[in-house]
């Protein structure tokens, strides 16, 4: 996966911090985000955020969100 590192720490709910973060990916590098790690004291099982596909794992800290493509998402973008 290749993404942005989103920090949110606010008492707001875990979904509007996980589309705050896709919204951010998708300005800046022009496609939406398929796929976002979270920790699991913040994500404790797999769930969906609109298209994209959220999942708990270890490696990431609290209160972060690893959002991005998925290796194989299919591009959107044509080759220049």
């Amino acid at each position: 996966m290749t993404g942005i590192l989103w920090l949110d720490d606010s008492d707001v709910e875990v979904t509007k911090k996980i589309r705050d973060a896709a919204r951010c990916y998708q300005v800046k590098l022009g496609e939406p985000a398929t796929l976002c790690y979270a920790n699991p004291s913040d994500v404790p099982e797999a769930m969906r955020v609109g298209q994209m596909v959220v999942e708990p794992r270890m490696n990431i800290r609290p209160h972060h969100f690893l959002v991005g493509r998925a290796n194989d998402a299919p591009p959107l973008r044509e080759a220049a």
